[in-house]
């Protein structure tokens, strides 16, 4: 499939997003704050808003201006930076996916690699518990491959069958050799291992006889409903789509030659590392008859938190601009607060919590107000069932979900279409914002901050991402589904950064040089 090819520069991408001013706002909601309309919507659908909008206690914060991508990240946006290329010293050309210095950057030189993760499984009627150990891990290729192990011994360490636990290691010592070899130099110390431990037929023997053990073993847990997709082998398993991928690799490359990583590791619901396959339908008309939206302008799911740093880092090379993904104040400045200049850190300021929305699309007053379950809410309706098979009406939805923004910029699929990476780790012991304190989040001292001119002093604290490297978990925003309620700009919830998800995509922010 041919990716078009968009120059990146500090302007393009200037281009393609909206400016959010620096403002002092607020993180969270009650339900008394909220528009008159949608308190009656609420009141009328049972949508229990109180209860969700209990899980993120307001508190005020102030964030400096940032530019926001006006859309998430699409197919054909990342496989551009899948197909990009350099040539290095000796003039060989060499992908950029395939740098050993991008992936050493978002794991360890970015600040976002894990040291542990405690899993807790089933063993008969017992909970057992197994620490993942990242500490001595240099990269997030190392890193992936480390938790992919660890999942499958987990998994089979509790089932008796054809495969035991030194054919495991014996297994990832070799697929981290073959991986990491083409990005290593000779005198690297990465140390990949022993490349005698088996020969690429027997890796490939290998393989066949752990996925078969894991479809066993999963056979034994998955939902009834998926039975049968598991038994004909397309229920996409992260474990055994990794192993596929390499064994595919293995087929395709020489007895000891380097396996590019872009073969093995690429965005999980694509169906080759330059996208889907060629098909005779591939633009044709939707099952509706109105066209569907084209693959590449479709957002990209299925990606690691690191991956989608990995493209973050390549933008900010690209575009000699610092890009980022953004942190939980970020998008929730985006995705509620007016987008104008509402106030600064400089002057007394006069709070007005009745300011947010908790839809980006509500507006405070307007009697047109709409609730999250008119868009997404309704049955049959889901973007992979109906809107991406609906180009008009994926469009249609796209503007009249939008943050409207003052200079006509809007900013696009901030709710409802996916959770978002942040750069915000998740503390699983306090399930709300984490705790504000003068340790972590400074206060505002140069301005007076009040609900009203008589009331008393509101505490602001300038906000700055939870970086705390004991906690392996990171946050996503965006709220795609109804689960538990309507989804909101202040839902939270937390995913295993080492894993890329059907449901899971990101946007990135930048501030200007």
């Amino acid at each position: 499939m041919a990716v078009e090819e968009i120059e990146i520069n500090q302007e393009t991408l200037q281009a393609q997003s909206t400016y959010c001013p620096g403002a002092i706002f607020m993180l969270g909601a009650r339900l008394e704050y909220l528009d008159e309309a949608l308190r009656k919507i609420d009141l009328e659908k049972n949508l229990c808003l109180g209860s969700i909008l209990a899980s993120t206690p307001p508190v005020w914060v102030y964030k400096d201006g940032f530019y926001m991508g006006r859309e998430m990240v699409t197919n054909g946006e990342y496989a551009q930076f899948m197909l990009s290329a350099y040539e290095d010293e000796s003039g060989r050309l060499v992908r950029t996916y395939d740098d050993p210095d991008l992936w050493e950057h978002v794991w360890a030189g970015m600040n976002f690699r894990l040291t542990d993760l405690k899993m807790s499984y089933k063993v008969e009627d017992e909970t057992e518990i197994m620490i993942e150990n990242y500490q001595g891990a240099t990269s997030f290729v190392e890193a992936y491959l480390l938790s992919i192990r660890y999942e499958i011994e987990r998994l089979l360490g509790t089932l008796e069958g054809d495969v035991d636990l030194q054919e495991i290691e014996s297994l990832f010592t070799y697929a981290r050799y073959r991986m990491w070899s083409m990005l290593a130099e000779e005198d690297d110390d990465f140390g990949p291992g022993d490349t005698s431990v088996m020969s690429r037929d027997e890796a490939i023997q290998s393989v066949d006889r752990v996925v078969n053990e894991l479809y066993n073993r999963y056979a034994l847990d998955v939902d009834p409903r998926f039975k049968q997709a598991l038994r004909a082998r397309k229920l996409p398993v992260e474990t055994i789509r990794f192993l596929a991928r390499f064994r595919s690799a293995l087929k395709k490359c020489q007895e000891n030659a380097p396996i590019p990583v872009h073969q093995v590791i690429y965005p999980r619901y694509w169906d080759k590392p330059t996208g889907q396959k060629k098909t005779k339908k591939k633009f044709g008309r939707g099952k509706y008859g109105l066209g569907k939206v084209a693959w590449e302008n479709q957002p990209v799911y299925g990606i690691t938190l690191y991956e989608a740093l990995a493209y973050t880092a390549w933008l900010t090379q690209e575009a000699e601009v610092e890009i980022s993904l953004p942190d939980e104040a970020e998008y929730e400045r985006a995705a509620c607060w007016p987008l104008e200049p509402t106030s600064t850190k400089e002057s007394p300021v006069i709070l007005n919590p009745y300011t947010k929305s908790i839809f980006p699309w509500s507006r405070p007053g307007d009697p047109t107000i709409c609730d999250f379950n008119t868009f997404f809410g309704q049955e049959g309706r889901t973007l992979y069932q109906y809107y991406f098979y609906n180009a008009k009406e994926y469009n249609r939805l796209k503007e009249d979900t939008a943050k409207k923004s003052p200079d006509g910029g809007n900013i696009h699929q901030l709710l409802g279409f996916g959770w978002q990476w942040t750069i915000d780790r998740f503390d699983p012991t306090e399930y709300k914002y984490n705790s504000f304190d003068v340790h972590n989040y400074p206060v505002i001292s140069s301005t007076e901050c009040k609900y009203d001119p008589g009331g008393d002093p509101v505490p602001v604290f300038e906000y700055k991402p939870n970086s705390n490297m004991n906690h392996a978990y990171y946050v996503v925003r965006g709220a795609p589904d109804v689960i538990g309620g309507p989804g909101t700009v202040t839902r939270r919830f937390s995913m295993y950064p080492l894993r890329g998800y059907d449901n899971v995509g990101f946007r990135f922010v930048f501030r200007p040089n």
